[in-house]
């Protein structure tokens, strides 16, 4: 930190280590809701990392979180996992994005750095490119890239300081947001395996890339669950979600679930698994795999119309609805 005294008597302090400042959410990999490892797969999505998209773009690979040894020194700021984007059938403009809610976030000079080992593709190089999408309505999306960057058997880090272009003059619609992206570059079409370690990413005001700021996981896990929240059981029992009412023998309508956090926008939400409702003297009716969750808010999760393949239950009664062992309820509002 420095402070610098001008000759009219004013001071500029330059703090080099704010507390959290950074744009990213879980730029230190602690959240994976989904699956710590997605398998090997061709299709593009949120299927790991939580608020980390991965690009494949005609690629197949497995994206999975890797644990730091206790006490390493390598990384700094004590990261206990890295992710692992393992390209074994590579493409271009394969990798990993982050998509910052809001364009209007990063303005004015930034400064994106992260940690990076591997193996690099055919090509020699990953790209860092930036986007900004203005939503629906809004005006022509713009990119830019950043510059390119070379990865070893060794932890690196990698700083790229920019400014995007300004928003003056343009028209900002609904769910627009700022996107980071680190990939096979657009120009390298070979198909050669890769490996992509990173770790620590951060994105900041400013010119400087200061250390990493690790927060509360707690806090962590809030910030995912603006976006993405999965609620599920992993015990060996049922689970109660929420209290519903039959207006037939197999039809019934009601709230299935507060969420935890107020979601970016009213969530998309299905069923995995199976759950249950129950008669009032405590019977399974039916079951089904398949939940209309169709009357959602950003605050809960709720449903209107589902049908079961029982008939036992009595119109006008209420009923307890279950979620088997290893079923879940996942509801998003990605960007």
């Amino acid at each position: 930190d420095a402070i610098t005294l001008a000759s009219d008597g004013t001071c500029t302090g330059n703090i080099t280590n704010r507390p959290n400042y950074n744009r990213i959410i879980n730029g230190q990999f602690d959240i994976w809701q989904r699956a710590t490892t997605s398998g090997s797969v061709t299709a593009s999505g949120y299927n790991s990392a939580d608020r980390w998209y991965i690009n494949q773009s005609g690629a197949t690979s497995t994206t999975s979180r890797q644990a730091f040894t206790v006490g390493q020194t390598d990384v700094p700021s004590n990261p206990r996992y890295y992710l692992r984007m393992n390209a074994t059938t590579a493409n271009n403009n394969a990798g990993i994005e982050q998509r910052v809610e809001d364009v209007d976030t990063v303005q004015g000079e930034h400064t994106l750095s992260f940690w990076v080992k591997g193996t690099a593709p055919a090509g020699g190089n990953f790209d860092v490119r930036i986007f900004q999408n203005f939503g629906s309505g809004g005006s022509t999306s713009t990119e830019a890239n950043l510059g390119t960057f070379s990865v070893s058997g060794s932890w690196v880090k990698k700083t790229f300081t920019f400014t995007p272009t300004s928003l003056s003059g343009k028209t900002v619609g609904t769910n627009s947001y700022f996107q980071i992206s680190i990939r096979q570059p657009d120009s390298d079409s070979t198909t050669t395996a890769w490996i992509l370690d990173i770790a620590n990413v951060k994105l900041e005001a400013g010119s400087k890339a200061t250390d990493y700021q690790k927060i509360n996981i707690a806090q962590e896990l809030a910030l995912c669950q603006r976006y993405y929240y999965r609620l599920e059981n992993d015990s060996s029992t049922t689970c109660h979600l929420g209290t519903c009412q039959y207006y037939t023998t197999n039809a019934f309508f009601g709230h299935i679930k507060d969420l935890p956090v107020k979601m970016r926008a009213i969530p998309t939400a299905t069923l995995s698994g199976t759950a249950h409702p129950w008669t009032a003297t405590g019977g399974a009716n039916g079951s089904f795999t398949s939940l209309a969750l169709n009357k959602n808010t950003k605050t809960s999760l709720a449903t209107n119309g589902n049908t079961t393949s029982s008939s036992s239950g009595s119109t006008g009664n209420a009923t307890v609805i279950t979620l088997l062992s290893d079923s879940y309820i996942e509801a998003s509002a990605e960007l």
